[in-house]
């Protein structure tokens, strides 16, 4: 992408359209294509990062029931058990919104988090600047930009993807978690304005099921084994070696090249013809810090609350909706807001 800007504003629509016909054929279409690859007895061939019918659904050209009767159809064989609990999640966010309705206009579920909704501590420019490089896909973080490219490129991104740059945003950049959501209301092509608030939310320590927090998006293995998703939405990046070894006074290092430029020796970047900063750009951030930071910053606020926020197993207390009677349940609640910093 030569420039996001101009891109946006004169291909962004031609773009999303070519790429996901609103058609009921082409809809039926994608989910076979996705039940023909839960049947391949190759497991390196089936289709692991995305179904691609998300578009479809949200827009009512196939139904939930049809994606799952026909993934039951494959067979217990299939590695389908994650799209199945994917579809029940999508439902799940509807039973979320209808118990707490404010939540698309702005309200949190899980409260006793406000100061974590400004992100980190620092100037308007520097929040600036790390806001639009996310969306610009120019973070220095090679999955992150790659998911960033895809949405502004296409309207979408895989699921997993989602998750990598969200977490990415609210934990590694500390920006607010309504940004984010407000940049994925615009741009997705297959937007859900429950989906998309729960999602944010988790995202940002107040959803109902903020599991993924503290999650690790640099362990390639589970977004992106082989780097073809990286190296087709960065293909600044695509002469890296995957990875390389490196000596050290502990004995051999190996280096992820592609997911982590910024650790590639000199002449390993040279002879992939790369000049960090100028053909990709340097890292818009320690993110180790700014994690660090953030976890801080929600460990601190869970020390001041009183008794009565927190059950004896260390979970957030979460009232069952806003009845002002409405019983209050211990939730899952991120080890990494209370145990310690993830690495």
């Amino acid at each position: 992408i030569k420039s996001f800007q101009s891109f946006r504003f004169s291909g962004w629509g031609v773009s999303v359209a070519s790429k996901w016909p609103a058609e009921e054929t082409k809809g039926l279409k994608a989910l076979d294509d996705f039940l023909e690859s839960l049947e391949q007895k190759d497991t390196t061939k089936r289709t692991h990062l995305a179904s691609f019918l998300s578009p479809y659904l949200a827009r009512g050209v196939i139904s939930p029931r049809q994606v799952y009767y026909g993934i039951k159809s494959v067979g217990e064989e299939a590695d389908a058990d994650s799209f199945i609990r994917r579809i029940c999640w999508r439902d799940y966010t509807y039973a979320a919104t209808s118990l707490y309705p404010d939540i698309t206009s702005g309200g949190v579920i899980r409260r006793g988090y406000e100061i974590l909704e400004e992100g980190i501590p620092c100037s308007a420019e520097e929040k600036t600047k790390r806001l639009n490089a996310w969306k610009q896909g120019q973070t220095g973080f090679p999955l992150i930009d790659a998911g960033m490219r895809q949405l502004v490129a296409e309207g979408w991104m895989p699921q997993k993807v989602r998750l990598a740059v969200s977490t990415f945003l609210v934990e590694g950049l500390g920006v607010s978690w309504r940004d984010g959501m407000d940049h994925f209301a615009e741009f997705l092509v297959d937007y859900d304005q429950a989906i998309n608030s729960n999602m944010w939310q988790n995202a940002g320590c107040v959803g109902l099921d903020p599991y993924y927090v503290g999650m690790n998006y640099k362990r390639r293995s589970y977004w992106d084994n082989d780097g073809s998703y990286v190296r087709r939405w960065c293909p600044e990046l695509s002469r890296l070696p995957d990875k390389i070894e490196v000596p050290t006074s502990n004995g051999a290092k190996e280096i992820d090249t592609l997911y982590e430029p910024w650790s590639t020796p000199p002449d390993i970047l040279e002879s992939a013809g790369i000049k960090l900063g100028l053909d990709y750009p340097v890292r818009v951030c320690d993110d180790r810090k700014t994690r660090s930071d953030f976890f801080m910053m929600a460990r601190k606020i869970r020390s001041e609350w009183p008794s009565s926020f927190i059950d004896d197993r260390k979970r957030d207390l979460v009232a069952l909706g806003r009845d002002a009677g409405a019983e209050s349940v211990g939730m899952f609640t991120p080890r990494a807001v209370h145990v310690k910093v993830p690495r």
